[in-house]
């Protein structure tokens, strides 16, 4: 089995991502819970045309309303979102085109495009708890690169593409959508260029394949730090977090009422990936993810620092 998994790694590692200049593309950032409601409504209120929206929950009630007041004003407002959660929408399914997922995993993904022009993304669902309570990120980005990957995205939910029924894309440009995209060697990719420091925050962590990696990386000498969700990876059967406490230096939240719920790895701060990919098996091939890779010196930084807020707020 070590055998099998070796080889399966070193064949992951020796594909290249795509080498674009989206990489370097500039995002704003916000990790507070305040600043994330506030530019999140803010964001929806900008839109004047068209305003899409790819969220796996939406309930949040100051969300909806702002949907509502939206659609009375004109603006054409067209949703994707998981099935089991299509009732939180409530009378809005009357007002909006709705599309729901089909059955083959989760409808996992969280952004928003506003105008054709900005896109809104990252960790965050619309839901009361997800804006208040949980530790969160979101981005803002209105790069035309960055908004056309999300668009074409958008349009084949829209159209009824799910999981491995979209095309992988011809130019990802660092933007790894899955299961079509392979986010998954991007990721190991990642993994695999560190050589000092690797921080992990994280909500779900059962895939073995990683876990095994970071091992790895450590009996190298790499410095391994997993900041990860307590009450998933505590409760959970299928959690590596056992097994990672072995060989990195690992917390949990001290949350009371929210999560762990942002999903990103720092590399000897030379480069991030966030988004919505949990380290599970269900995010690689039966889930709508997606990651993003930025080499952006203040991107980077700016997820380091959050890290280590995150950390010292567990001690």
């Amino acid at each position: 089995m070590r055998l099998s998994i070796f080889l399966f790694l070193c064949a992951v590692l020796f594909v290249c991502p795509s080498c674009t200049t989206t990489d370097t593309v500039r995002f704003d950032l916000y990790f507070l819970n305040a600043s994330i409601r506030e530019r999140t409504l803010g964001f929806i209120e900008g839109a004047t045309v068209s305003l899409d929206l790819c969220v796996y929950d939406i309930s949040d009630p100051e969300v909806l309303r702002a949907l509502a007041g939206k659609a009375a004003q004109g603006v054409a407002v067209r949703v994707v979102t998981e099935a089991d959660n299509l009732a939180e929408l409530g009378l809005l399914t009357r007002e909006l085109e709705v599309v729901v997922d089909d059955d083959r995993g989760l409808m996992h993904c969280k952004y928003m495009i506003a105008d054709g022009k900005q896109v809104w993304g990252g960790s965050t669902n619309l839901t009361k708890t997800s804006l208040d309570n949980h530790y969160n990120d979101i981005f803002i980005a209105s790069d035309p690169f960055i908004v056309r990957r999300f668009q074409d995205h958008f349009e084949h939910c829209m159209n009824g593409l799910f999981k491995g029924d979209r095309p992988p894309a011809q130019d990802k440009g660092s933007i790894y959508f899955s299961p079509e995209d392979l986010p998954f060697n991007a990721l190991m990719n990642l993994l695999s260029s560190a050589k000092e420091e690797v921080l992990i925050g994280i909500y779900a962590f059962s895939d073995y394949r990683i876990a095994h990696f970071l091992k790895v990386l450590s009996a190298h000498g790499v410095k391994i730090y997993v900041f990860a969700d307590r009450g998933w990876n505590q409760g959970s059967p299928y959690s590596q977090s056992v097994e990672v406490d072995q060989y990195t230096l690992l917390r949990y939240d001290l949350l009371e009422t929210g999560l762990m719920h942002q999903k990103f790895i720092v590399v000897d701060r030379s480069a991030v990936l966030f988004g919505t990919y949990n380290f599970t098996a269900s995010a690689e091939t039966k889930n709508d993810e997606y990651l993003i890779l930025s080499r952006e010196a203040s991107v980077v930084e700016r997820f380091r620092q959050r890290f280590f807020e995150l950390w010292k707020a567990s001690e």
